[in-house]
Formats: structure tokens, sequence, C-alpha cells
């Protein structure tokens, strides 16, 4: 730690915590809004760090990243000081009182951080901190602009939790014995796990946006394996290649189409796409990119779906792909000419699939390749057949 950095870290932990803990002490603060003072002030001394870095003033970086690092050592402090009251039923906390009870299961107490919107904004910026700390370590001439914008709602985030955060406490020292508990319609398994998942993923999809260059941002979907009969292996196997292949996109420049089940834009590009539009996920993003802008891809942002079980659906779904491609192609041409940005990603990764069997036609009768071909057209019935039959016929084995 150099000078710069210790610099930082003292005069916003020590002053904080010495004018914080007389404020405890005197009863006007507890250490859980002492917390979201400090996170405030460090998120303030991050953002002025970050701007002074664009304006030129490359000795502010030190600052601005211990500052951030502060802010997140606050934000964590915060949320063990509310799970802290929460399991210690200190119903003088009006959080506590109105989200938890003595007879709550731990599950449901533990859930009750996020009952409330006070503690959904705790929670929601403790994970776009975290993911700051993750964007903080790239070297990139972009990093800094990227963590300044990033930086923005976490000063919002953090003056709310200091205005009306999940620590304020009963006037005049009574309090009720007991809370009112969770709201019944929460008290879900799902909801001890759900919230921070779906922040997680919305932080990740909209953290990429603090790149000036980047105009949308694809998830990654994960097929479920179900019973893992061998059309939901096969069919996982293809779309963790078809994931390989949008990664490496992304990190060359950009991809070439997003996930329809999970991607966002920014608002100002986005462009209302004709009604009957098959493959939108891949209109509007190519559209965005044609205007200078990055698609990229961001696997930390999931959506969940399971793999079909039946042949038919799984073809259904492929007629409808090769479908949309065919009708991409038509009323965009400009997709197979120079005014694409992503000619070659476009060429190879879209338009060659269907091409496919006018290239098989075109081989040569006594080549390699035509004998391969002559070979899968001869054993594409069979395959048929197997991957049809046999997992019915497993199933009856089964029975």
């Amino acid at each position: 730690m150099n000078r710069a950095s210790l610099t930082t870290l003292l005069a916003l932990v020590v002053p904080t915590l010495l004018v914080g803990g007389a404020l405890v002490g005197g009863g006007a603060l507890n250490w859980g809004q002492v917390a979201c003072w400090l996170a405030f002030i460090s998120a303030l001394t991050a953002g002025f760090g970050w701007f002074a870095v664009l304006l030129g003033r490359e000795r502010a970086g030190e600052i601005a990243r211990t500052a951030f690092r502060v802010q997140w050592l606050a934000l964590v402090g915060g949320a063990v000081f509310l799970w802290w009251i929460l399991f210690n039923h200190q119903f003088q906390y009006q959080y506590v009182h109105d989200y938890s009870s003595r007879d709550m299961p731990g599950k449901y107490v533990y859930a009750a951080f996020w009952g409330g919107q006070e503690g959904t904004f705790l929670l929601w910026a403790l994970v776009t901190c975290s993911l700051g700390l993750v964007m903080m370590r790239v070297k990139h001439p972009l990093t800094t602009p990227a963590m300044f914008f990033l930086n923005l709602p976490l000063v919002m985030l953090t003056l709310v939790s200091v205005m009306r955060g999940p620590f304020l406490m009963f006037p005049n020292g009574r309090f009720p014995a007991d809370g009112q508990g969770l709201n019944p319609l929460l008290q879900d398994p799902w909801m001890t796990i759900h919230p921070p998942i779906l922040f997680t993923g919305f932080s990740s999809l909209v953290a990429p946006f603090a790149d000036p260059e980047v105009g949308a941002v694809s998830g990654e979907l994960l097929l479920a394996d179900g019973d893992g009969r061998p059309l939901e292996r096969g069919l996982g196997l293809y779309w963790r290649c078809e994931k390989a292949i949008r990664r490496g996109e992304s990190r060359i420049g950009s991809a070439v189409g997003a996930t329809g089940a999970i991607y966002a834009v920014r608002r100002r590009l986005f462009e209302p796409f004709p009604p009957d539009t098959i493959l939108d996920d891949v209109w509007l993003p190519m559209r965005i990119a044609r205007a200078g802008y990055r698609v990229v891809f961001e696997p930390a942002a999931r959506a969940w779906d399971r793999a079909p079980r039946a042949a038919a659906v799984e073809f259904a779904r492929k007629v409808r792909t090769i479908s949309g491609g065919f009708q991409l192609f038509a009323r965009e041409p400009w997709l197979l000419g120079t005014g694409n940005p992503l000619w070659l990603q476009t060429v190879s990764h879209k338009a060659l699939r269907l091409l496919t069997p006018m290239l098989m036609l075109l081989a040569p009768e006594r080549s390699l390749s035509a004998t391969i071909v002559r070979f899968l057209l001869s054993a594409r019935k069979m395959l048929f057949v197997i991957c049809v039959l046999l997992p019915a016929l497993s199933s009856t084995l089964r029975l």
C-alpha cells in the first residue's frame, strides 16, 4: 500500500469511526447508520477521484481505488450488522419489526434482509460494488470511465441508505415486543436465494454499459439437464459450443446477436422491430453493431430453461431459427456486404449454416468430402431413428 492509499484509508475510516462512535454513544446514530455514512462518503470520494483521472490527474486513481474498496467494506459491514439485528430480534429497529418475528424460521429471518425496499437497496449496492471490484482489476483504457459511471448509481444507493435505510429506530425508546413477520406471500424457500441471484444478474447485465462503447449485453442461457435423456445431453453440448463461439466473438470485438432469453440494450439505441420478426435477438444487436457499438457476452447474467424432452419440439425450434436466418438476410442484405462491421463473424457464424446443403451438392463426386457427405446422407435416417426412438425405448425398458 503506497502513501496515497494509506492516507485515503485513514482519512475516510478514522474520522468516521471517531465521530460515528461518539454519536452512537450519544444515541444519535447506530453502527448500521455509521456504515452507511462511510459507504456514502467513500462513494463520493471515489467518484471525484475517477473524475479527476478523466481530467488527466493520474495520481487520483489510487485515491479512487482505495475509496472504492473502503465503500465495499462499509457495505459489507452494514450487511453483517443488518443480519445481526435480524437474528437477535432487535425490534427497536423499524425494519426488523416490519419484516421479521420471533417465531419465523431461520431461513426467512435470513431472507428478511431483502424483505423490504431499504434492505433491497443495500443488497443492490453491495452486489454492484462487488462487481466493481472485479472490473477495477481489468487493465484497459476504458476502465477509468467505466468505473466512474459504475460508481454513479452507488452514490445514489448509499445516499438512500443514509436518508432512509434499514437502520431507523423507533422514537423515544418505545418499541413492540415482537415483529409483524415477513409477508406470507414471500415466505417461500426460493425467497432465500432468488433476490440475490436476481440482483447479481441485473448488476452483471448492466455493469458492462459503464463502457461507453457497449451498446448491448447478452446474458447466458443455461439449459437444465432434466433426467439426462440423450436428446437433452446432445442439446446441452450444442448450446455449450454456441456459447463458446459467442464468448470468443465478444472478446475479439462484438458478438453476432444475443441470447433472446436475457439481454439488454441502451435505451437510446433501441429500435422497434417489425412484429413478424423471428430473430429479434439478432436483428436488433446487429443494428446496434452497425451504429458503431459493441455487443458483448456476459456469462454472469444468467437465465435458466429446461431442454425439450421431445425431438419434435427441438425440431420445431430449429425450423424457426433457420427460417429466421433466411428472413434476416432477405430483409437486411447489408449484413452480407461491406457495410457490416462484423462481416466475417456473420458469414462464418450465421450464413454458412444456411448454405451447408448447397455446399454439399457442389462437392466433387469422387472427392473425400463427397464420400463423407454420401455417408452422412445415408446415415441420417438411421441417426434420426436412433435420436427419436432410443429415448422412448429406454423409458419403456425402465417400465
